[in-house]
């Protein structure tokens, strides 16, 4: 359940992990980028009979970061809103998608929309920058539990719990839909969400 999606400061000394408008000079394309961390509380999923997803830990404390890339002026938008999940692979959040495609998405009007996506890579987000990132929390609520066979090649680390993600995906999706005063696109009218994602993020879509 999200309970607060808040805005994060930018100043001269803090800013993103991987902000774009040090390359895209987003400015020059009437795009602004915003950084929330959006927290709440997840479930922890198994897979259970016929492929059903169980719960085996209930309402898990989480706070991850969300990147919004948008038209400034609202009447340029588009319609699309489109959600990446960032690749992990490298231990740290890359915003693969947005490097391929983003001439595309501001000649086009789209919103671009960045969720992180694993919490291994908050060890990297907080070396980036200590203070900005001290909040963010993908803590393992069942440290005892044996990690799943296989992960090792996906970065796993018992101190994080990548499972809270399906329920934080669902929350983002949920509260960019709403009229809810904590969505940061709620004055650009209706919308329609793509989901996407490169390499194994991309395999979270199926």
């Amino acid at each position: 359940m999200l309970k607060e999606m808040k805005l994060i400061p930018v100043t001269e000394q803090s800013y993103p992990f991987e902000t774009a408008d040090f390359h895209c000079r987003l400015s020059e394309f009437g795009y602004v980028e915003d950084e929330y961390f959006m927290s709440g509380t997840a479930n922890v999923y198994r897979e259970g009979e016929h492929y059903r997803p169980e719960v085996i830990c209930s309402d898990a404390p989480y706070t991850t970061r969300v990147l919004v890339r948008r038209p400034e002026t609202p009447a340029k938008f588009s319609g699309n809103v489109v959600v990446e999940v960032l690749n992990a692979s490298a231990m740290m959040d890359i915003d693969r998608m947005w490097v391929d495609s983003w001439k595309f998405f501001t000649r086009s009007g789209d919103i671009y929309v960045g969720i992180t996506s694993k919490g291994h890579v908050v060890d990297a987000l907080k070396r980036f920058d200590p203070e900005r990132y001290a909040p963010i929390n993908w803590a393992n609520p069942m440290p005892e539990r044996k990690a799943p066979e296989k992960l090792d090649q996906f970065g796993f680390l018992p101190q994080f719990e990548s499972g809270l993600f399906w329920d934080m995906l669902t929350d983002l999706a949920k509260l960019l839909r709403s009229e809810e005063d904590a969505n940061p696109l709620r004055e650009y009218g209706k919308k329609y969400l793509y989901l996407t994602g490169w390499s194994q993020s991309g395999s979270y879509l199926c």
